[in-house]
Parts: C-alpha cells; sequence; structure tokens
C-alpha cells in the first residue's frame, strides 16, 4: 500500500422537524468516500483499513494540546514518507463507581470517559455497516495510551449549520442518517451525543465523533424515546450481530459486564423496532 494521510471527521446531526421521509434510501459504502487533506488535495486511501495503517504508523510530526469541553486533547499531524495528515489523539480514562453521581456522571449509574470507547464505538460503527465515524486506531503517541482518529477537514459542525440557518438539500438523506445516528447512540449507550460532535461534510454525509462517554455497563437505553425508524439493513445487522466476533472485538477494549450489557441493549433495541412495527407497520418502521 502506498503510504498515505488522512484528515480526521467528527459529526453531528439531528432530525429536521416536520419534514417527511420518503421511500428511497441513500447508502455510502466504505470504500465510496475521498479524504483530503489538510490543503484540500485528495489523499490517496482506497479504503478505511488504509486510512487505520496510516493511523498506526505514521511518525508524529508535531502536535498540539486543546481543550474542547471537558477534557484535553492533542491535535497531531502526522507523516508518512512525505503524506501528511491532521489527527486528533485522545487519552482520556476514567470510569466511575456504580452509584457515584457528579457533573459528568449523573446520565449514567456506571459512567465512563475513555479513549477506549471511541475505538470500540468505531469498531461496532464497521460492524454494522455504518461507515459514518472517521478511521480510529488505538496507539501510543508521546507515551501515552490512546485513540488517534483522523481529523475531517472542510467539515461544518451542526452546531454552526444551526446558527447559520442552512438547510440540508435532501432532507430524507438527512433524516434517515439521523434516525440511524440515534439507534447507534443507544446501542452503544452514548450519554454525549450534542451539536458540536456531529460534522458535515461537502457532501451533507453526516459524521460522528467523540464517543468516549459510551459503553458504560448500564442495562437500558439512554433514549429509547428517540428511536422510530432506521434503516432496514441496520435493523438486520442487530439482528445478525455475531456474538463471538463482538466479544472478540471488544476484548481488549471493555470489560466483561460492559460487553453484556451491550447486548443486554441490544435485545432491548431489537425489541423496541419489532414493537413498533407491530404497532404502525414495517414500512413505517424501516427504508431500504
Amino acid at each position: 500500500m502506498k503510504k498515505k494521510i488522512i484528515c480526521g471527521l467528527a459529526l453531528l446531526f439531528t432530525l429536521v422537524p416536520g419534514l417527511a421521509l420518503s421511500s428511497s434510501a441513500i447508502a455510502r459504502p466504505a470504500e465510496d468516500y475521498t479524504w483530503v487533506g489538510p490543503t484540500g488535495d485528495p489523499l490517496p486511501f482506497e479504503s478505511f483499513q488504509d486510512a487505520e495503517e496510516f493511523l498506526a504508523s505514521s511518525e508524529v510530526a508535531r502536535s498540539k494540546t486543546r481543550r474542547e469541553g471537558v477534557n484535553k486533547y492533542k491535535k497531531v499531524v502526522l507523516d508518512n514518507d512525505g503524506v501528511w495528515a491532521n489527527s486528533i489523539f485522545r487519552w482520556e480514562n476514567v470510569v466511575r463507581r456504580p452509584g457515584l453521581v457528579d457533573s459528568l456522571s449523573m446520565a449514567s449509574r456506571h459512567f465512563r470517559d475513555s479513549y477506549e470507547s471511541e475505538v470500540a464505538a468505531y469498531k461496532i460503527n464497521e460492524i454494522l455497516g455504518l461507515n459514518n465515524i472517521p478511521p480510529t486506531v488505538y496507539r501510543e503517541i508521546e507515551g501515552r495510551s490512546g485513540s488517534v482518529q483522523l481529523w475531517m477537514e472542510k467539515a461544518t459542525k451542526e452546531v454552526d449549520r444551526r446558527k447559520k440557518g442552512t438547510k440540508p438539500p435532501d432532507v430524507t438523506s438527512w433524516n434517515r442518517q439521523s434516525n440511524d445516528m440515534r439507534v447507534f447512540d443507544n446501542l452503544i449507550n452514548n450519554i454525549d451525543r450534542n451539536q458540536s460532535n456531529i460534522l458535515i461534510d461537502k457532501d451533507w454525509n453526516l459524521w460522528l465523533i467523540d464517543h468516549t462517554r459510551s459503553f458504560a455497563m448500564d442495562e437500558s437505553l439512554p433514549t429509547p424515546e428517540k428511536v422510530s425508524r432506521c434503516s432496514r439493513s441496520l435493523y438486520n445487522a442487530l439482528k445478525q450481530m455475531d456474538e463471538d466476533l463482538v466479544r472478540e472485538t471488544l476484548g481488549s477494549l471493555l470489560r466483561v459486564a460492559e460487553v453484556d450489557a451491550f447486548f443486554v441493549r441490544r435485545a432491548m433495541l431489537i425489541e423496541l423496532l419489532e414493537d413498533q412495527v407491530a404497532e404502525v407497520g414495517e414500512s413505517k418502521v424501516f427504508y431500504d
């Protein structure tokens, strides 16, 4: 593989109220996305896996510590044989004791804020075929263990889109991506989805970032009231998920109880969607 560079992307999106969904779906294959570098030029990645290899093996050219929200992170410039890309490095790793409640953990009885969850979210997103999280890997940088994620250049945060009042050109695609995001967030117990951690690229693809506050061992859905529809492909992926594969994939990142809770939430999501099908009909819940 030619040595490469890529940019990490973060994305937050929400359903546009009052707009109907149509019957067609728009999917973005994992191999069908062109990443660009800091200068806007295309990067030579042919797949997400190529980008993962770049993130894991490239040299750190320079880094700068930043803060957004509660936690610090580093914006890291990676260099692989003259191919440059920005990335984001997170090293936070906090787990709260069961029952402890404070300003951070009040939304979860078993609060987790960890770079391990960032990597786990990417892997589950890939298994489900969503492919809307920028490539993310585990690695050490400057003596710290953490997650490295490609930085998405020229992307707009959802909070900024709302401030400008810009409307998505394809409302059906926007709403469907939003619905699938909500299913995904409930599955991984993401208690921190907000308008600053969803990005929108120039083609109005929605990208999700910052999943450090996910995967705590709560055996309940954080926002089941937000789950009403999802793509048929996502529903099928939930139903057909290989438990052995997932346990092997997450085993080095999460605790056994957290993986067990993940499968409890998966079963609850499937039941919730099937109950909705029974109530309003399959065509009003799933789209192809």
